[in-house]
């Protein structure tokens, strides 16, 4: 590693390590390029990889991170402006400027060079005059010192061909792979995802979980899954990219989705396929079958009224014989029923997670949690709802006289770390 400043390792996996470092903004003038990395062999001169590094508000941003060229070829770098530059542009080469010629175009956002020298080769950046160098753009050229499809010292040896946009290195000829693909020719792609498989499945959404595959030429960039009703033959897809964020808990480099809006007792096909930034067809598809449920046990609750009190109901609820077992956790749901409000129209997501903290909270909403319930006995439970107390972070508001309300139980499974609520159940008619 070579770098000035220090560096932290805070992942390794295999043979790869994953880097984080702080640079502070390079002022004018100081001539100094932090951009990055380089790591190389101790004392061989042969083997330099350099890893670009820049702010996400750069002015500039490369189209390609690395150019490779052949000697004597017409090569273009350009850059993209991401930003207004309200002065003019600089174009620098290792953080000097004008060492060697340039061609500029009208837009001054790439430069043309007509025939590649190896002397060429370095880190190239464009800076806008009136900001500092930490914004500039960067791309890397790299000039191989022998003509297209030679190699060698005198560069009369022929070249293997590689695959999937592989460079020959110009001194033994082997295959430099691009990241994600491996093996002699470049010909090997990122291994798929492995032991993929379903969890849970409910009647509307299926629950599965997967091993993460390792490409040996560069992280995984996201993922993508398809599934497919066989019925039907309804197709959809969906993105997870590959963030700590979606790991399940104590399951190291283990990924989970859930694919929700699905039709009760229909069999669907599910693919996941693994992407890497440079391998734009994915890797081969893992595939898994599962059928959603024809209904689930929070349809066969019951529930029903006890008695009235003058700012309150007393309610019983009945889990009913089928195994609950699945849901984590139950949630009493109050519905104010009114001619401004649709009904079949509630979504709790974001309640689930904004508990009041058993406080009044300062606005009226049409529907809102009362409480949450870790468990319901198979004999039932009796509940009061409105009477001003707290269940589990819920604050159990009492009820207006004179308003008609819906009382209902939803049920919540947690998976991966996040809540689902599922079907809500209420009472048959409402309540005043």
């Amino acid at each position: 590693m070579n770098n000035e400043r220090p560096s932290t390792i805070f992942s390794t996996r295999g043979d790869v390590k994953l880097f984080a470092a702080d640079w502070k903004a390079a002022t004018k003038g100081n001539g100094k390029l932090n951009a990055g990395y380089q790591c190389f062999i101790q004392n061989n001169t042969l083997s330099t990889l350099t890893s670009l590094a820049f702010r996400k508000d750069a002015y500039f941003y490369p189209s390609r991170l690395t150019v490779t060229a052949n000697v004597n070829e017409e090569v273009h770098l350009e850059m993209i402006e991401k930003e207004v530059c309200e002065g003019h542009v600089i174009w620098r080469k290792n953080g000097d400027r004008d060492l060697v010629a340039i061609s500029y175009n009208d837009s001054q956002t790439s430069i043309t060079f007509p025939a590649i020298e190896v002397g060429h080769s370095g880190i190239y950046s464009l800076e806008c005059s009136n900001s500092d160098i930490s914004r500039a753009g960067f791309v890397q050229l790299i000039v191989r010192a022998c003509p297209k499809g030679k190699y060698g010292n005198n560069c009369t040896q022929n070249c293997s061909v590689c695959l999937n946009g592989g460079i020959c290195h110009d001194l033994n000829g082997k295959c430099i792979c691009p990241p994600g693909f491996y093996g002699h020719t470049c010909e090997k792609v990122p291994p798929p995802p492995a032991d993929l498989r379903v969890t849970l499945s409910i009647s509307s959404a299926l629950f599965f979980v997967w091993s993460s595959a390792f490409p040996p030429g560069g992280l995984l960039d996201y993922y993508k899954i398809l599934y497919r009703d066989l019925r039907t033959n309804y197709t959809d897809s969906d993105i997870l990219n590959n963030t700590l964020e979606d790991e399940c808990r104590n399951q190291t480099f283990e990924y989970c989705h859930a694919i929700r809006g699905l039709t009760p007792n229909h069999k669907y096909e599910i693919q996941v396929l693994a992407f890497n930034k440079n391998v734009s067809t994915g890797s081969e598809a893992v595939t898994v079958t599962a059928t959603t449920s024809p209904s689930d046990p929070i349809a066969d609750f019951k529930i029903s009224i006890l008695r009235h009190g003058e700012n309150e109901v007393f309610i019983k609820v009945l889990p009913g014989n089928t195994n609950s077992s699945i849901y984590r956790a139950f949630l009493i749901v109050v519905d104010a029923v009114d001619d401004y409000h649709h009904p079949n129209q509630i979504d709790l997501s974001s309640d689930i997670h904004k508990k009041s903290r058993c406080k009044a909270p300062p606005s009226y909403n049409h529907t809102y949690i009362a409480a949450e319930i870790p468990n319901i006995p198979r004999n039932g439970m009796n509940l009061t709802v409105g009477n001003k107390s707290c269940l589990n972070g819920y604050y159990n508001r009492p009820l207006k006289s004179g308003k008609m309300y819906r009382i209902g139980i939803a049920a919540i499974i947690t998976f991966c770390q996040a809540s689902f609520f599922l079907h809500f159940i209420f009472l048959n008619k409402p309540i005043v």
